[in-house]
Formats: structure tokens, sequence, C-alpha cells
């Protein structure tokens, strides 16, 4: 660990579950001979409440009080079911009281939420929603109810994949899911599993690059230079919060840099006036 501090690993995760380990837990108390070095801002705080009672409490087979535990950001919610022992096929981890996250899905998809609560509930929301962007055809999927309204389920999709719910729109076989409140109970039949489109509405488009990474995101000329980066590192598992570190160039002929509070109506004058999509990159100060 020592040496591990040196490079900016602080602490040990189970390599079964990606939990944190307790610095005062003796390592022969646990069972197991591997673990994950994890960094500072790698660290997701989650508790976790049972539905019946109106408290955080552990959901462990013992039942102990334990309101706070401590995971890797690249756990997974089935990381989470494990290392509390909940029992998949009869409880269920509901996240915002509406829907349930895949087994997959990452705790750093909630990185903007802390600590990321979860409600044990015995019901399982009975509808599988599958949502993929046009944009770069990512995919999320999670559980929810046939009465969840549609901008909820656009705002939940939204969330999973990191993007402004204000620019997109959900499509359902080719049609439209325009009157925001309406639900799927309010089509024809509903499926158990339903599959949707995520459209993009928004009039202008930035490609920022950082490194190897490179993520699109949608905008209009009233958006802030910091919206575009705080949403670009958000998709590039940063912290919003890390904003301070980076700077903005618009790579044009020659690097220009953009600063923070520049409308995109501004960035837009240092492109060629036919750019469609205005290319920038972030860099570390």
């Amino acid at each position: 660990i020592s040496k591990g501090s040196d490079r900016g690993y602080k602490y040990l995760a189970s390599c079964n579950t990606k939990q944190i380990i307790d610095v005062h837990q003796l390592l022969s108390d646990v069972n197991e001979t591997r673990f994950l070095l994890v960094k500072e801002d790698q660290l997701c705080s989650v508790h976790i409440r049972r539905s019946t009672e109106n408290q955080l409490i552990s959901i462990d087979d013992n039942d102990e009080t334990d309101s706070k535990q401590d995971f890797a950001s690249f756990a997974t919610i089935a990381d989470v079911y494990k290392a509390n022992h909940i029992d998949n096929q009869n409880k269920y981890l509901l996240f915002e009281k509406d829907f349930l996250p895949s087994m997959e899905t990452l705790l750093s998809i909630f990185v903007s939420t802390s600590p990321i609560e979860f409600e044990v509930s015995s019901e399982k929301l009975s509808i599988h929603i599958i949502v993929e962007n046009s944009i770069d055809k990512q995919t999320v999927n999670y559980y929810s109810s046939s009465q969840t309204q549609f901008h909820r389920l656009r705002s939940i999709a939204c969330q999973l994949m990191h993007l402004n719910p204000k620019f997109y729109q959900l499509m359902y076989d080719g049609t439209e899911l325009s009157d925001d409140e309406m639900c799927l109970d309010d089509l024809e039949t509903v499926p158990n599993e339903v599959k949707l489109d995520l459209i993009c509405i928004a009039p202008l488009k930035a490609s920022i690059k950082f490194e190897q990474m490179e993520v699109l995101i949608p905008c209009t000329e009233e958006t802030l230079a910091s919206e575009l980066v705080e949403e670009a590192l958000l998709k590039m598992n940063f912290s919003k919060s890390n904003l301070c570190q980076f700077e903005l160039f618009a790579l044009v002929d020659e690097e220009i840099q953009v600063e923070m509070d520049y409308k995109i109506e501004d960035v837009r004058e240092i492109f060629p006036e036919d750019t469609e999509t205005m290319k920038l990159e972030l860099k570390k100060k």
C-alpha cells in the first residue's frame, strides 16, 4: 500500500465484490487472498434503505446496522447485490424510487450522486426498457413500471448515458413519444420488453477529445463551454468537480483556447461558417 500510495492508490477493495475494505479490518478476517488497489477519485459511497423502514440500514444476513458502504466506482450493481447477500430473484435495488438498474450497470454512472442511495424492494418492476442512442449506438437497459411517464423514461436513459435530456427525444416503433405526460400503458399493447430509440434534437454538436477518448455533445448557441466540458467529463467517467483541472481548445488551423464562460455562439465564430460539428480538445492544466 505504501508504494501504491505514491501512485495515488489509497484503498484496498475486495476482488470479489469491489467493496472497499475498512482500514481497521484484519485481513485475516477477510475470506480473500487477492485485492484491488483503488484511488481516492474511484471511491463511491452507497447507502441502502429497506422499503419497510424509514432509515438507512444494511441488508446483510446478520441484519447488523450499517448505513454506509464504500465501493470502487468500477463496481457494478451485481457487486452491490453480492456484497450485501441480496437474493436477486426476490429482492431488488430500487434507484430514485422508480427504476431498477441492470446488473451490469457501473456505479460510476451515478458519480454525480453522493451517496448513491438504493431502496430494497420485494417488487420487481415488470417492464424491461432497452434504449439505444442514435448518435453513438450506446445502449442501456433498466426495469421500470408501465405507468412511468415518457419524460421520466427519457430522463432515466439520459442519466445512465450522461446526456442532457433537453436535447433528446424518445421514439418507439418509429413513432416519437412527444407527449411527456403519457406512459407505456397508453400504448395499444405493452410488451414485457420495450426497445426505444433516443434521438438527438439539438441544432448543434461539439466533438470533444481528451487523449484517446472522444465524445460528441449536443448543444445550442446559448450553451456555455463549461456545460459542454462538464457533460464530456461525465461521459469520460470524470467528476464534474474536475472541471478546474482542464483547459478547452478549438481545433482549427492553430489551437485557440476557449474560455469556460464562452457561449457556443461565441465559439462558433472561431470555426468556418459551414462547420456542422465543432472540434474541441480538453487538456489538463
